[in-house]
């Protein structure tokens, strides 16, 4: 099995080229990468809003996906430090 991280900058269609038996896809909405560099709030919208869109997309084909969300509730409160 063979995990892959995908990043906002990283939503290639030929991921969807993988085998669904044996990649699962993690996707992590990180506050450290949205506050290390100067992005204007739109824009974090719509990254974290494409990195929504895609792994539903890869999750309708079969993949099994991760998908830890900036505000949600069972990350550790030291990922929000």
């Amino acid at each position: 099995m063979v995990f892959t991280v995908v990043l906002g900058n990283q939503l290639f269609e030929s991921w969807f080229d993988e085998k669904p038996d044996q990649t699962e896809f993690v996707f992590i909405e990180s506050r450290e990468m949205a506050t290390r560099f100067r992005y204007h709030k739109h824009k974090l919208i719509l990254i974290f809003s494409a990195m929504r869109k895609f792994s539903e997309r890869l999750s309708a084909k079969g993949f099994k996906v991760h998908y830890l969300k900036l505000d949600d509730e069972t990350l550790p409160p030291e990922y929000f430090k």
